[in-house]
């Protein structure tokens, strides 16, 4: 075979175990990403597998005038466009680690979920600012209810609104107490999602070229030692050989995003046991009195003051990546075949079309929060979250 191929793994993925055997001989359990970069390439003959034995022959004629015999010269070779030499197998058309980091940062962009840590920011922000209105008088709300309590035993509900304004006194508690409500069912979905895992995938479309060569030659190869000039015409012609240099490409991206927030404040539930009930109560005078004092209130503002604080100075970091790799499959095709005469007898002989492959694999793996960085140029905070998750290596 004039050919010989190659196959070169540079670096292999790791061994995963779901488990493993501390010093003190106890299992532990570990889920974290123990996936690696993986490059392997490798070069084949495609086509012909075995080169073809093909038949020239001159046919039976006479050696020359006057003879009383007839010849007959044939040859079985196998028979090639070019020289084996002058035709290597094509170079990689693999992409370089940067290039692919770009592929890798557009996918995440493309696939990842909504960053549920800055979106919460920003609905918490809101409906904290929302109830500050309806707070500014928390001070005064149970001095008003009382002259409005003991003018409820002898006056009627019309009385009430327009000398003590009950119904936006109530209306500005119960909005205040709505909000304190959402704020706590958003926290609390927020804390149920916290650490869990969202698997993405995403594949960039094919690419596919071809690029064609002429390469002028004085004719086929033959892959054998027989040749004699009775198998050959002298007629002209042209003896070209022509290599189409076929490129195909696959991309894609296969991660686990979660978000991270430390120090999810539970407390924040008690507030909303106080709004929630205000929220099904019927409020009158009495009901309104019972529920004093309010500085409940005021100890939610600033409780939710800090809520806000923590979730806003994590949202930048808040959505991470359990793991993520971008890979990348390239197969590049040299396709060499003669076009034109050949001199062969008879003229029907044709060199087999020759196909040469080199196939590149590749996959490269993404810190938690991107691809093109390294664990040393992660901040403390990055660093602790990638610790706090179990992100980090064995």
């Amino acid at each position: 075979m004039p050919f010989a191929g190659t196959q070169v793994t540079e670096s292999e993925s790791h061994t995963a175990f779901k488990r493993f055997r501390s010093h003190q001989g106890d299992f532990v359990s570990f889920d974290g990403d123990v996936g690696g970069d993986f490059t392997t390439q490798k070069s084949y003959v495609e086509s012909p597998a075995v080169p073809e034995a093909k038949l020239r022959s001159t046919g039976w004629y006479t050696p020359f005038v006057g003879a009383k015999y007839e010849e007959r010269h044939s040859s079985s070779d196998a028979i090639l466009p070019l020289l084996p030499a002058s035709m290597p197998f094509p170079p990689s058309g693999r992409s370089s680690d940067s290039a692919l980091a770009v592929f890798g940062s557009t996918a995440i962009a493309r696939c990842a979920p909504s960053n549920n840590v800055a979106s919460l920011s920003a609905s918490l922000r809101e409906l904290y600012t929302e109830g500050i209105p309806h707070i500014l008088g928390h001070s005064f709300w149970k001095a008003r209810t009382r002259p409005i309590r003991k003018a409820h035993k002898a006056t009627g509900e019309e009385y009430l609104n327009v000398q003590f304004g009950w119904k936006p006194l109530v209306g500005d508690i119960k909005s205040f107490a709505s909000g304190v409500s959402r704020f706590s069912d958003k926290y609390k979905q927020v804390a149920r999602d916290n650490g869990k895992v969202v698997r993405r995938r995403y594949e960039f479309p094919s690419t596919h070229s071809e690029q064609v060569t002429k390469i002028v030659s004085s004719g086929p190869t033959l892959v054998g030692n027989y040749d004699n000039t009775s198998l050959y015409t002298f007629l002209g012609g042209s003896r070209d050989v022509y290599k189409v240099r076929q490129t195909t490409q696959r991309r894609w991206f296969s991660g686990a995003f979660t978000y991270y927030i430390p120090n999810l404040d539970e407390s924040i539930e008690s507030y909303s046991n106080f709004a929630t009930k205000l929220l099904g109560l019927d409020l009158n005078p009495e009901t309104l009195w019972e529920m004093a004092p309010w500085s409940w209130a005021v100890d939610w503002f600033t409780n939710a003051g800090d809520v806000i604080h923590n979730v806003n100075a994590w949202s930048s970091d808040g959505l991470v990546l359990k793991y993520g790799y971008i890979m990348e499959h390239t197969i590049v095709r040299d396709i060499y075949t003669w076009v034109g005469d050949t001199r062969f007898k008879p003229d029907t002989v044709y060199p087999d079309v020759v196909v040469l492959v080199t196939e590149t694999k590749l996959r490269r793996r993404a810190t938690p929060f991107g691809f093109g960085l390294t664990f040393s140029s992660l901040t403390k905070r990055q660093k602790a979250i990638a610790a706090a998750l179990g992100l980090t290596r064995l």
